[in-house]
C-alpha cells in the first residue's frame, strides 16, 4: 500500500504515515508513563501491605505495563520503516517488499 503511494504524492503519503502508526506510538507511550505515575501514587494513598491482592495488582500492572510499552516501540518501528519507504522512493519500497 505505501510502495504505491510513493509515486504519487510523497507529503500527503507521509502524513498517513504519521497519522496511521506515530499517534499510536504517541499514545501507548504515553499511557505506559502515565501508568506508572497513577500506580505510584496509589501505592502511596494505600500505604502498600505486602499480601496476595497486592502482589497480584503488582504482577497485572507490570503486565499491563510490558504490553503498552512493547506496543509503544512495534507502533515506532512501523513509523520509522515506512515513513523510509514513502521518503526513499519506490526503489526501497521494492526492496522492503522482498524481504
Amino acid at each position: 500500500m505505501f510502495a504505491k503511494l510513493t509515486a504519487e504524492n510523497r507529503l500527503g503519503s507521509f502524513k498517513a504515515v504519521v497519522d496511521e502508526h506515530y499517534r499510536y506510538h504517541q499514545f501507548y507511550g504515553g499511557c505506559a508513563v502515565a501508568l506508572v505515575i497513577l500506580y505510584a501514587g496509589g501505592l502511596r494513598q494505600t500505604h502498600f501491605a505486602i499480601n496476595k491482592r497486592s502482589i497480584l495488582t503488582a504482577l497485572a500492572f507490570l503486565a499491563f505495563e510490558w504490553l503498552l510499552a512493547t506496543t509503544a516501540a512495534d507502533a515506532f518501528k512501523r513509523y520509522v520503516e515506512r515513513g523510509t519507504i514513502v521518503a526513499k522512493g519506490e526503489g526501497v519500497a521494492r526492496a522492503a517488499a522482498h524481504r
